[in-house]
């Protein structure tokens, strides 16, 4: 059974992740999620397909009355699990929607907003969870986009879909500028690129990579740039204002910065209120586009902003 599927399924009940641990060795390897939801059974999901998980790890792909479905107490159970018994240490992450675990592992969670002034201050009664299986895994680069790579401060926006390896891909690229002779931070907000536990990485980061953990992308490229003297900075999944005037900050900094958004077409991504100011104030020269969930860390297209803006 793969380890990074294996690591993810362990933070489940045993009693209710039996299934899970029954499956086929090959089909386990393609696995990218794993959805619990509340009176249906449990479902996995790879590249191209779904499929319902049966007790004893069988596979199908329409729902039967034999299907055994997850109970109210037994959601609660692996929500709690999940949050390795503590829900509070996970209060701010479950209130925006997900938790990550160590490993990378993120799971989305879903359920009854409690809020207080228009703000949701917290998640209960929850229906869903979506575990988004994390991989380490060394995705080989577009020749053209390497190339990039070897400028002194790349500015490079990479864009997909969920699922499309944006996040994957960001760490070979660390690896590669990392080898390039230039020094890295990692603003990992949410602990997915180069995750820890217990002050020990689940993967060694390369040579020249200073990893700031769990900090808002604002705040942690402001405090990698007064200190840390990066080159070049990378993090994942930007859009918000805070994030628009860290980029612009960098900028100014002289620092290249490497970073992804969602967005599933490069029109999608032009037309995102959110990357537009960055679009506008030039923070990026390079934007490139991936194939999507279909084929995952596959480069679609590679955009010269320069020649659009």
């Amino acid at each position: 059974m793969p380890e990074f599927f294996c690591d993810a399924v362990s933070r489940l009940p045993k009693n209710f992740s039996k299934g899970l641990f029954n499956i086929e060795k090959n089909i386990a390897n393609q696995i990218t999620e794993i959805r619990i939801r509340l009176d249906r059974p449990i479902m996995i999901s790879t590249q191209n397909k779904d499929y319902i998980v049966n007790e004893n790890g069988t596979l199908s792909t329409v729902q039967t009355q034999k299907d055994n479905v997850c109970s109210k107490e037994q959601l609660e159970d692996c929500f709690i699990c999940l949050c390795d018994h503590s829900i509070y240490t996970h209060e701010e992450n479950v209130k925006e929607g997900f938790l990550t675990l160590s490993g990378g592992h993120r799971v989305g969670v879903a359920g009854k907003m409690v809020e207080d002034d228009g703000k949701c201050i917290a998640l209960s009664q929850i229906t869903s969870l979506n575990i988004r299986i994390a991989r380490c895994l060394d995705i080989p680069l577009d020749v053209q986009f390497e190339e990039l790579l070897q400028q002194n401060t790349p500015r490079i926006l990479i864009v997909g879909q969920p699922c499309s390896g944006k996040t994957t891909i960001l760490r070979s690229v660390t690896k590669v500028i990392s080898n390039n002779g230039c020094k890295v931070c990692v603003i990992d907000e949410r602990e997915e690129i180069w995750p820890s536990h217990d002050g020990q990485f689940a993967y060694t980061p390369p040579l020249r990579c200073d990893v700031l953990s769990k900090f808002a992308k604002g705040k942690g490229s402001l405090m990698a740039i007064r200190s840390l003297s990066p080159d070049v900075i990378i993090c994942d999944e930007i859009g918000s204002i805070a994030d628009t005037q860290a980029m612009e900050q960098s900028l100014h900094a002289g620092v290249g910065i490497v970073a992804t958004a969602h967005a599933n077409t490069k029109e999608e991504a032009f037309s995102r209120p959110q990357l537009q100011s960055f679009f506008a104030n030039k923070v990026f020269d390079y934007m490139v586009v991936m194939e999507g969930r279909h084929k995952i860390g596959d480069i679609k297209e590679v955009i010269n902003l320069n020649e659009y803006f």
